[in-house]
């Protein structure tokens, strides 16, 4: 559990989906600029139909456990940097790798620079089929700025870059952060 966690446990949305709370990277807090990433959503099994009801997904469902992984910010990018992105859907992590290395990105002890920034997916609902964009609706816009608002207040990071045209389209206003936030 990071130094955080305590704070994160108390944003409603991760009270009904904690396996959703942002990635904290062991070197974040040390970092002299501190960094937010934010991709676009989880994907889930294109069988899965649990969080295909905005209104219901918002009010809390109950998440297969088969499924749990699939939607665990903290485990899916861990699990990815520990097989070195070999995955496909990893491209997505390897790329923000690779920036942050290209930009001088470092951490105390020489490992990768994803361990010295905070990640997680603007949606707050994973899209409805896995390796497309979330179709999102007004209480997707609602609840991402709020809970993405919400973590900002907690991680207090210098500023935010967007890895996702369809998020920072749908962030654009909505976000009451004072950060600077790009999209890259």
């Amino acid at each position: 559990m990071s130094n955080y966690d305590d704070h994160l446990c108390a944003i409603e949305h991760y009270q009904r989906y904690q396996m959703m709370k942002p990635w904290i990277g062991s070197d974040y807090s040390s970092q002299p600029l501190k960094l937010l990433v934010l991709g676009e959503s989880h994907y889930v099994n294109k069988h899965a139909r649990f969080h295909h009801d905005e209104v219901a997904w918002y009010n809390g469902v109950e998440v297969p456990e088969k499924f749990q992984r699939g939607i665990s910010t903290r485990l899916v990018l861990g699990q990815s940097l520990a097989e070195r992105w070999k995955r496909k859907s990893a491209v997505i992590y390897r790329n923000i790798e690779t920036a942050l290395m290209e930009s001088g990105v470092l951490t105390a002890d020489g490992t990768s620079p994803i361990h010295a920034i905070a990640y997680m997916n603007y949606f707050q609902r994973p899209a409805q089929s896995s390796g497309q964009s979330l179709k999102h609706g007004p209480l997707d816009r609602l609840h991402s700025a709020a809970v993405v608002d919400a973590v900002v207040d907690i991680l207090l990071p210098d500023l935010i870059v967007v890895c996702s045209a369809s998020a920072f389209s749908a962030a654009a206003g909505r976000l009451q952060t004072k950060v600077e936030v790009y999209c890259q």
